[in-house]
């Protein structure tokens, strides 16, 4: 059975484009589009799953949502535009090319300037449970003490990871068996414990694992139907013989009843776009 729903949305409606967005992302505080509407446009594509949610959107104006997320952790992805948080003792700026937790713990505001984004929603319960199996944290006071990557290069990581759940998993519609997409999820559950700084209160800050299962998933992708030529592996002797040393290493939602009214396929463009999770009532979710 599919276990992956499928959604392309577009509107040139702003009324329309907010209630999906707080729908799709579950914005507690509520959602209101501002600026010149003339022209306006809005589209979000939505993979999402039981428990995760990977989303593309975009929005040609101003944005301002009031958070916090309901029942969902989410990191946003900026490919172009602006997008800044406000919380009671701290401001975030993002640009094109950045990564960000939304805040999880405390009221926000945000707000979004001709934005295309790719927010990443997991269900917070399941990422609790899943931080209390691999470092023994307590799974109501995991906290998240930064909205930032704790390095670049785990920002890099986290894009590749999202990159291949959405394209190798989400993507392909023979890879939807549920140990693949339950594998999909630990990935990313993983991936975001590692990313960003989290401890347990009253337990050990113990650091989550870094290993992230990628390489399984990738396996299982290409079993369910994503094929990859493949060379032989040469022995350690050819391996050593025939390194290059001038050629550097490989770095290692609900859906809306809006949106299942329209039929999938690629979304009409738009001059700058946003993504979500699954809400009670059947609509997509936001960042």
């Amino acid at each position: 059975m599919d276990q992956i729903d499928r959604i392309d949305f577009s509107t040139s409606d702003p009324d329309e484009a907010a209630a999906v967005i707080r729908d799709s992302y579950r914005v507690t505080g509520g959602v209101r589009i501002s600026g010149d509407t003339d022209g306006f446009a809005f589209s979000q594509n939505i993979r999402s799953t039981a428990d995760f949610a990977v989303t593309r959107f975009q929005c040609s104006v101003t944005v301002d949502y009031a958070g916090p997320l309901g029942g969902l952790l989410c990191v946003e992805q900026i490919h172009a535009g602006r997008l800044s948080f406000r919380t009671a003792g701290a401001e975030l700026l993002t640009v094109a090319g950045d990564i960000c937790l939304v805040p999880p713990h405390t009221p926000w505001r945000a707000t979004s300037e001709e934005i295309d984004l790719a927010p990443l929603t997991l269900d917070r319960d399941r990422v609790a449970d899943h931080a209390a199996g691999v470092s023994g944290i307590i799974p109501e006071a995991l906290r998240f003490t930064s909205l930032e990557p704790v390095s670049p290069a785990s920002a890099r990581y986290w894009a590749a990871t999202v990159a291949h759940v959405r394209e190798e998993v989400l993507g392909n519609p023979a890879a939807a068996a549920e140990p693949l997409v339950d594998e999909a999820f630990r990935t990313l559950a993983t991936g975001m414990l590692t990313v960003f700084p989290q401890h347990g209160a009253g337990s050990p800050a113990r650091p989550a694992r870094t290993r992230m299962g990628v390489g399984r998933a990738r396996r299982a992708a290409q079993g369910a139907g994503v094929h990859r030529r493949q060379r032989p592996a040469p022995d350690r002797a050819d391996r050593h013989r025939h390194r290059r040393p001038d050629r550097p290493a490989r770095a290692a939602a609900t859906v809306p009843p809006a949106l299942r009214a329209q039929s999938p396929g690629a979304p009409a463009p738009c001059p700058a776009r946003p993504g979500p999770h699954r809400p009670a009532d059947g609509r997509p979710h936001p960042r």
